[in-house]
């Protein structure tokens, strides 16, 4: 077994062994963006998925390495949780847009419009989706969370 092979699964196992919240953020500190999606999954675990800013970034750090079907369904967990907190919102329209559903992600910036009037980021998504329609260079603004 190669010796990066053995490191890794080393790392893995320490993070699935790990149930410290704590012990946890300090390994985020040190580790690359690769190894911060296990450290995610694991503090989602330890949450029970109840953890909104856990799994908000767990969702947007799925979408980072291209794993949209698992980014979507973090998603939704996160929307079961409080479907109209602003965050949770913005990662909706995020997704929308970046996956090229015009439609859906129109209507998710008007709902986000409609329930936060002030959100700037929002109504330039919603004017560029109107004008441009399927958007190329989405930025998402942070998330403002604990773990970010």
């Amino acid at each position: 077994m190669s010796r990066n092979l053995l490191r890794e699964a080393e790392f893995l196992f320490r993070v699935a062994a790990e149930n410290s919240p704590d012990k946890l953020r300090g390994l985020l500190k040190r580790c690359s963006p690769e190894r911060s999606l296990p450290i995610f999954r694991r503090l989602n675990e330890i949450y029970d998925g109840e953890n909104l800013a856990v799994l908000l970034t767990l969702a947007i750090r799925c979408w980072a390495f291209g794993l949209d079907d698992e980014a979507t369904s973090v998603l939704e967990q996160a929307q079961g949780i409080d479907p109209v907190e602003h965050r949770v919102l913005r990662v909706a329209l995020f997704f929308a847009a970046t996956f090229g559903a015009v439609d859906e992600a129109k209507t998710a910036a008007q709902r986000l419009l409609d329930l936060y009037p002030e959100d700037q980021w929002a109504a330039t998504l919603k004017d560029r989706l109107e004008s441009e329609g399927a958007l190329k260079g989405v930025r998402m603004p942070p998330l403002g969370t604990e773990w970010d």
